[in-house]
């Protein structure tokens, strides 16, 4: 939603997104963006030659103005070493005092896109729209149709997409695998849904704890997907 509100904030401008290698596949296709650009930050060799490396790739840019919608140090860093005239983000931090246009006041019941308009208003936004758009790739779509067929897939019946892992690092923001059966056995018992289990191999031992496999109502898709086939999923 932040890429759709800029783009239409700024409809000629240059959009450039900088992001982790591994999330390339699910933003490659969309319409807003004119360049996709990378950032390991998990990748611990030589982080300061690497920050430097980034910043000084993004320098030959010369960006404008960035947004910063990580706002940790290493992002606060990155638009600064850019050498980028203008940087939006939230102050957080000893690195925060690097940003030339910062939010203070940072609000923790405001929802996440909610959050990113903070910034994005102080860069000249007007207009919010937190509508969620994805982009299927075609062979993504035709993978997922054989695999959904294979399982017995219906969709003349509802059906329910559960995220069990939702974090590798941070175990609070997931939901107990227990409330997870004990929904999807009311919710079949109410709607004769059928319950798609989703996630990584990493959760492939909390699908197993489902006893409705053996019943037929439920189709197992841990570890199974890639990102893009995720996508594909999500869409139906």
């Amino acid at each position: 939603p932040s890429l759709n509100m800029l783009r239409k904030r700024f409809p000629a401008a240059h959009l450039a997104l900088l992001v982790e290698p591994k999330l390339v596949p699910i933003i490659q296709r969309c319409p807003y963006l004119d360049e996709v650009l990378t950032f390991d930050r998990n990748d611990r060799r030589g982080r300061w030659r690497q920050l430097l490396k980034t910043g000084k790739r993004l320098s030959s840019c010369h960006f404008d103005f960035s947004i910063d919608l990580q706002n940790n140090w290493k992002t606060h860093l990155i638009s600064f070493l850019a050498r980028i005239p203008k940087r939006y983000g939230y102050r957080r931090g000893r690195l925060g005092s690097l940003l030339t246009h910062p939010v203070m006041v940072d609000d923790p019941k405001l929802a996440p896109i909610q959050h990113q308009f903070q910034v994005l208003r102080r860069a000249g936004v007007i207009h919010f729209d937190d509508r969620m758009e994805l982009w299927p790739d075609p062979e993504a779509e035709a993978a997922v149709a054989s695999k959904l067929q294979t399982a017995g897939f219906d969709l003349t019946k509802p059906n329910v997409g559960f995220v069990l892992g939702a974090s590798p690092k941070w175990a609070t923001k997931r939901w107990p695998v227990e409330h997870f059966r004990d929904l999807a056995e009311k919710l079949i018992n109410k709607s004769e849904c059928r319950i798609v289990l989703l996630g990584t191999k990493d959760d492939e031992k909390l699908a197993e704890s489902f006893t409705q496999k053996r019943d037929g109502n439920l189709i197992d898709l841990t570890g199974k997907t890639t990102l893009l086939e995720l996508i594909s999923v999500v869409k139906r």
